[in-house]
C-alpha cells in the first residue's frame, strides 16, 4: 500500500475528460497515456 499525497484524489476526475491524448499518473506513480 502506498501513501498518496492529499492532492492525488482529484486526478481521478481527469479520467472522465478524454480530450485527445491525455497522460495521467497511476497509483504507482507511473505516467499512463489515456485516450
Amino acid at each position: 500500500m502506498t501513501t498518496l499525497p492529499q492532492n492525488a484524489k482529484p486526478i481521478t476526475a481527469l479520467l472522465g475528460t478524454k480530450l485527445g491524448m491525455t497522460q495521467v499518473w497511476d497509483e504507482a506513480g507511473r505516467l499512463v497515456p489515456v485516450t
